[in-house]
């Protein structure tokens, strides 16, 4: 139901909060990052509630659902106080919305960045590890091109080195450096 993946971002090392697979923010956490006070934000939620739709703009946790969410975060920094009864949990678009009612610039600046580090993170391509008997052969294209007189000769055998290391190809010149030299005078 719900995920705890810790994520750093430019406002500091906070506790990404997933619920129902979609990144979620406290009211609390908002308050801190819009550097307003969660009393303000309650005010304008219920001024605007029309424009606030249930498990698009918030997630709303009570009784059951409420102790679930507390067990799951009782070993992160993010706390949910004991007297809490009730649990609002602003999606991306929840967070939109209380940027334009607290209207100031810095609400606007940290949704930005929350926008960019916290929704939506860099996707983290993980490459794989080379296998056993490419990371050999790496090695001894590395040595042969350590001891190989020859320039361009050292320059393919790091580049192919290289190549079986990372899975990347590394552009070494079809032509001997000096050929190539002679046809760029």
């Amino acid at each position: 139901m719900q995920t705890l993946i810790p994520h750093a971002n430019p406002l500091g090392e906070i506790t990404r909060i997933e619920y129902h697979g979609q990144p979620v923010l406290t009211t609390a956490q908002l308050a801190e990052f819009y550097e307003t006070n969660i009393n303000n934000l309650q005010v304008n939620f219920r001024n605007n509630a029309e424009r606030f739709i249930k498990g698009k703009h918030y997630f709303k946790l009570e009784g059951d659902d409420l102790n679930e969410f507390r067990h799951c975060l009782k070993n992160f920094q993010t706390v949910v106080s004991p007297r809490t009864s009730v649990l609002y949990l602003w999606t991306k678009q929840g967070c939109a919305r209380h940027c334009k009612s607290v209207g100031t610039d810095k609400a606007w600046d940290v949704f930005e960045v929350l926008e960019e580090n916290y929704f939506n993170p860099p996707a983290v391509v993980e490459k794989p590890l080379p296998s056993v008997s490419n990371y050999k052969l790496a090695i001894v294209a590395t040595r042969l091109a350590a001891h190989a007189e020859d320039p361009y000769m050292k320059r393919r055998l790091v580049a192919k080195a290289a190549n079986l290391l990372f899975g990347e190809e590394f552009a070494v010149p079809d032509c001997h450096p000096a050929v190539q030299l002679s046809l760029f005078k």
